[in-house]
């Protein structure tokens, strides 16, 4: 029920007298606050030069901070770590999981993702860890990882979005007056047989390649079809803002996971 929520999370009573400092911003306020004692030392010793130091998250913030004092004060940084530390954690620890279930129960999915790895590595066309371009050279790496997210959308919500004023007549002639509330879930669009082919429930990381004997033209216009599709970051200006280091972070670890381990899963 709607007024529940004004009841009990948006009740300023009730925020008041459960306010406390969770597990998580802890550890983010602690982590902040060493961080800023190990700058005032750097800076104290004037170690400028970050041409050969490898800088984090916390590194990058501290940098805007000095670019913008303005608007990044420490309480902003400490949103910052604790949004990475919420929101692309475990939406990205289930997509890895989907993937990783996925290639297993199918068999040939398997055999086909750790030869194209092996091929690649010993012909030395990337190193481990794997950089972002090269991971993006391996054609059925990334068909066997966007299958696996179309197939398993990390959030499941529809992604509301509310009608501006002066309504919006769809293409098949219902008008939505000004205020409705509109979405898609991920997990049904994503398995809209219309664009995703007859058997969409099924995880097949081929269609996302080129069929043996098809038209270069047909393919790129199946493909634009499929990848508008696919909200499995939502789309358009409110896209999840974490969507590039969650793939950066996917496409970096599996072929060392794949390639260091073999993998299987165990019998219930």
């Amino acid at each position: 029920m709607p007024a529940l929520d004004y009841i009990f999370k948006k009740n300023p009573i009730v925020a008041r007298l459960t306010s406390r400092t969770g597990p998580v911003a802890k550890f983010a306020h602690d982590k902040l606050k060493k961080r800023l004692i190990e700058e005032q030392r750097r800076n104290q010793v004037d170690e400028k030069d970050e041409r050969h130091q490898n800088l984090d998250f916390v590194d990058k913030f501290l940098r805007a901070q000095e670019s913008y004092p303005e608007i990044v004060d420490d309480a902003q940084i400490l949103s910052y770590m604790i949004t990475n530390m919420f929101a692309g954690s475990d939406t990205t620890a289930i997509s890895l999981r989907a993937i990783i279930y996925y290639v297993l129960k199918h068999p040939s999915a398997y055999d086909k993702l750790v030869s194209e790895l092996d091929a690649a590595y010993s012909s030395g066309r990337f190193d481990i860890p794997i950089a972002w371009y090269q991971s993006q050279q391996l054609p059925y790496f990334k068909a066997v990882v966007q299958e696996a997210l179309r197939l398993h959308p990390a959030v499941g919500l529809i992604l509301e979005r509310i009608v501006p004023s002066g309504g919006l007549a769809l293409s098949s002639g219902i008008f939505l007056p000004a205020g409705t509330i509109v979405g898609a879930s991920p997990w049904v669009v994503h398995r809209n047989t219309s664009i995703f082919g007859a058997e969409a429930d099924d995880f097949k990381p081929e269609r996302w390649l080129q069929a043996e004997g098809e038209d270069p033209r047909k393919f790129d216009e199946r493909l634009k079809a499929m990848n508008g599709a696919m909200l499995t970051f939502g789309k358009g200006p409110r896209t999840c803002i974490g969507k590039n280091i969650s793939l950066l972070e996917i496409y970096k670890l599996l072929p060392s996971f794949f390639l260091a381990y073999e993998v299987c899963i165990l019998d219930s």
